[in-house]
């Protein structure tokens, strides 16, 4: 006895594109920024077990939630779309990639503007605002890959911006001013000594700090090496 099954598609990094256009397929890409982004992030947790990154993923994942709970709340339907296309189950309003990629990126710039490390001139400090205008741009391409690939409209791609946009800048100035106080406390905690967590809220250019302490702790072992 044969059995019939309905069959549906994982939709997570399902992204459809008119064939031969190339625009559209450079935009179907641009959307999975979020996606990779947030995987980037569980791996630099993994690896690093940093309590700043492992809030920053924390805040992301608390304003997916928040989309999911304004989405099934409004229950606005996506746009119509193209016969032979497949049709997405969730609603349209709001956005979740113009949502996940605006607080992703105002999160980034408030913190390479206030929080990194300044240097002596304005013009060393330069490409902080290139990198800030690249991620607005990422941001923008995101939005309007949605609507020109038809999955939203400019409406429901606003809203998800202009929410990400808020939802990003109250999770940094929660960390900011408050969260981030007990960073130290929970790193010297005996649960961060067991997962090995790290505050580096306090080091203004950890990249430095690591190539210093590292290279010494290297060349420290070479002279113990060569003089056994």
């Amino acid at each position: 006895m044969t059995i019939e099954h309905t069959w549906k598609p994982v939709t997570l990094l399902l992204v459809e594109y008119p064939v031969g256009d190339h625009l559209g397929l450079a935009l179907a890409w641009l959307s999975f920024f979020p996606i990779f982004f947030i995987i980037g992030c569980l791996s630099i947790v993994l690896l690093r077990r940093d309590l700043h990154t492992i809030t920053f993923l924390a805040g992301i994942f608390i304003n997916e939630g928040i989309n999911l709970i304004i989405k099934k709340y409004l229950k606005h339907p996506r746009p119509v779309m193209d016969p032979g296309r497949y049709k997405l189950s969730s609603y349209g309003m709001p956005s979740d990639h113009a949502q996940a990629t605006s607080f992703i990126v105002t999160y980034l710039c408030l913190f390479v503007l206030l929080r990194l490390y300044r240097n002596a001139s304005l013009l060393e400090d330069l490409w902080k605002y290139i990198l800030c205008c690249c991620l607005v741009g990422i941001g923008g391409g995101v939005a309007f890959s949605r609507v020109y690939l038809g999955y939203h409209t400019w409406s429901q791609v606003g809203c998800g911006s202009l929410l990400g946009v808020l939802a990003g800048l109250a999770w940094f100035l929660l960390v900011h001013w408050h969260l981030s106080n007990y960073f130290s406390l929970l790193a010297n905690s005996p649960i961060g000594n067991q997962l090995l967590l790290r505050d580096c809220s306090t080091i203004p250019n950890v990249l430095y700090f690591e190539y210093v302490h590292i290279k010494k702790e290297s060349t420290h072992r070479q002279r113990r090496k060569g003089s056994c």
